[in-house]
């Protein structure tokens, strides 16, 4: 907020009452400013304006309180007649009850000017301790702290509707004044917007103000915040609040950024998306040594979903994964309500995807929704890449992901579609298993994508295989972290941002080498118009072991350890509230559960198996527990079929597919992130 003034009004305990420091805050945060800002700053302090509103003995003059009172709103009045723009008005005044606050934000809305009622707290101790280490002269009678204090009334955001633009302080831990000031800054903008509004409908007489969508939109997620924010009182401790407050504010400000509106009605979507900063998190595990129930054991707790894969053409008469037999057993064995997360591989050709296969799946699909199971099925992923048969053949990939959701949403509606690409470092990734298109071929010429007669890095790595948003509900990517750079050889920490770096930029974080395309996955599919939810399809640090292995491989010195190294990847994105701010579209971790050999090492991903022996799954629950309640979803206990390790699931077949069509949206999986938006706030 730019070109508009703004007035402070400070309440709470840590800044009304005596002792509390509310005079250093009000001057640190005037400094802090005027140092960073082309604002202008004037503190009208109480203290300041009536000096002797104490008797010389100390105690508390009633009819002196009343008469100061008066003469600090008439300042607060003169200075708003010939406030300039930009200007901001910090009113540091003893504002404990809801009626002082009242008067103040009258007297701005008599003068179109936003206002932003700052609520921090301190205990009462609090007060009462830092009162006592004040010089004698100084000092306050306890009596006063103790009765201001039972008189403190809080901001009633439910029955004050003129007190949502509440930002919290909190007294007990150091301010981030930067960060404080983003949120009153932004708090001012909705305020300006709810005045402007409210004059509209009170005095239908006078000339109505025009409003931006980019403000509405601003309004409705400061609505969305502060309902948040009013659930969530007296469920959170004020540092708690505090801290949630913060991020919350960060991720509105980003949304608000970023957000590309051409129509009101998107504002809606825009704001959906951002209170459903929830996630699933899958577990995707190295069968048959393991299975998702016992992960379940392990961690004490559901997971939101399991991955599985299977081939297709489909492996009918087998026990192991990649089989279509297989994978029913194992999501009804968890007995909860699980998301499958089934990845498909076409591993003899595309070409061999016929239609009595498509009608296999689908018929596949129908009785697992039918028996309650949700699915979101990834076909045929890294797609881009040339080591899978499928690979670089955009024409016939995205003619198969197309019929493929065509056969399944014709019989079935819980089935929704996953996205998901290689990530760009590499690409084209010379010198792989399968070659590239022949030149001049119709594929070559749809990757060819700057027309320059060759496929290099300068392509677009994605657009040429994206099926089309109709047949898209999800995307995704498979984001690992091997070490900081290739041959991937030495046990590292993550560096800073390295997960948040993969996202964006494919591995390829500014400033670009020569001969590397820009291409922000994240801004083309999730943040664009497109707007889709955003799937970690696989996730996991690799650790590289110290042992003996067969010719080829090397053995790798342990460095920071595997507990700092996983730790540190899951902080940076799963297990960290700061990133669902930013990223609020991220809405499924895979755990990609399993120890192998890769390239030149052997490779331990595993943070949820307990057996070998480390503390990574005891770090994990720690992290797990810090999260706020309801950001990551559980699955919740339920009943499927009995099943046996080696019984085989009886397919519920659908013998007239044909006439029943049933439109497939994502209706499902809404309905869940709202029902878990609900449970979080």
């Amino acid at each position: 907020m730019e070109h508009q003034s703004l007035v402070l009004i400070f309440c709470g305990k840590f800044v009304c009452l005596p002792a509390s420091g509310k005079t250093t805050l009000a001057h640190n945060l005037r400094d802090h400013i005027t140092s960073t800002t082309n604002r202008k700053v004037k503190l009208i302090s109480y203290d300041d304006v009536i000096p002797e509103w104490r008797s010389p003995n100390g105690g508390d003059r009633a009819e002196d309180f009343k008469i100061s009172r008066s003469k600090a709103l008439q300042v607060v009045q003169d200075v708003l007649k010939s406030v300039s723009d930009q200007s901001v008005v910090m009113v540091d005044d003893n504002n404990y009850y809801i009626s002082m606050r009242y008067e103040i934000y009258q007297i701005a809305r008599n003068y179109g000017i936003p206002y932003v009622i700052i609520h921090a707290d301190c205990s009462k101790e609090e007060c009462l301790s830092r009162n006592s280490k004040r010089a004698v002269n100084d000092r306050v009678p306890d009596l006063i702290i103790e009765t201001m204090s039972a008189k403190f009334q809080k901001p009633n955001l439910m029955s004050n509707s003129w007190e949502q633009f509440t930002v919290i302080a909190d007294a007990a831990t150091s301010l981030d004044l930067a960060a404080l000031w983003r949120q009153i800054d932004d708090s001012g903008s909705s305020s300006l917007v709810w005045l402007q509004i409210k004059e509209e409908r009170e005095l239908p007489s006078k000339e109505i103000h025009s409003i931006s969508l980019k403000e509405r939109l601003n309004l409705e997620l400061s609505k969305a915040v502060n309902v948040i924010m009013k659930s969530l009182a007296g469920k959170r401790t004020p540092q708690e609040l505090a801290i949630m407050a913060k991020t919350i504010s960060e991720a509105k400000r980003n949304t608000f950024r970023n957000a590309i509106i051409d129509n009101e009605d998107q504002i809606a979507d825009i704001v959906s998306s951002f209170v459903e900063s929830v996630a699933f998190i899958t577990s995707w595990l190295e069968t048959p040594t393991d299975n998702s129930w016992q992960v379940n054991s392990r961690l004490g707790r559901n997971l939101s979903g399991v991955h599985y894969a299977q081939q297709i053409p489909h492996i009918a008469n087998s026990t192991g994964n990649d089989t279509s037999s297989w994978v029913g057993p194992q999501v009804f064995k968890t007995q909860c309500s699980n998301l499958l997360f089934l990845t498909l591989y076409p591993v003899q050709g595309l070409d061999k995807i016929v239609d009595s296969e498509l009608q296999f799946l689908a018929n596949q699909m129908y009785a697992y929704n039918q028996a309650g199971i949700k699915v979101l099925i990834r076909f045929a992923p890294e797609m881009n890449g040339n080591w899978f048969i499928w690979g670089q053949q955009p024409a016939a990939y995205k003619a198969a992901f197309r019929a493929i959701y065509y056969a399944v949403n014709n019989v079935t509606s819980d089935v929704a579609f996953v996205w998901s690409p290689n990530l760009q470092g590499g690409y084209p990734y010379p010198g792989g298993t399968y070659p590239l298109p022949t030149a001049g071929s119709a594929d070559f010429k749809t990757l060819d994508t700057n027309n320059d007669g060759n496929i290099t890095g300068l392509d677009d790595p994605y657009t040429p295989y994206y099926p089309g948003d109709d047949v898209v509900d999800w995307v995704g990517m498979s984001i690992y972290y091997f070490g900081h750079v290739w041959p991937w050889t030495v046990n590292l920490v993550p560096y800073p941002g390295q997960f948040i770096d993969n996202l964006l930029y494919g591995g390829n974080p500014p400033p670009l080498a020569a001969g590397i395309g820009s291409y922000n996955f994240y801004s083309m599919f999730v943040t664009s118009n497109r707007s889709k939810p955003f799937a970690v399809s696989e996730f996991g640090a690799s650790f590289h072991e110290n042992g003996t292995y067969p010719a080829g491989y090397v053995s790798v010195a342990p460095g920071p350890g595997e507990v700092a190294i996983k730790q540190n990847w899951w902080r940076q994105s799963m297990l960290n509230t700061s990133f669902y701010a930013q990223f609020p579209k991220v809405k499924l971790f895979g755990l990609f559960e399993f120890r192998k050999f890769e390239e030149t090492t052997f490779r331990d991903f595993q943070i949820t198996n307990t057996s070998a022996g480390n503390n990574v799954t005891a770090a994990l629950l720690a992290d797990m527990d810090l999260m706020p309640s309801g950001m990551i979803l559980y699955a919740t206990p339920t009943s499927y079929p009995a099943v046996t390790d080696t019984g085989t699931l009886a397919l519920k077949w659908y013998p007239s597919a044909a006439t029943h069509t049933i439109n497939n949206g994502i209706s499902w999986l809404s309905l869940l992130l709202i029902i878990a938006m609900i449970l979080y706030i």
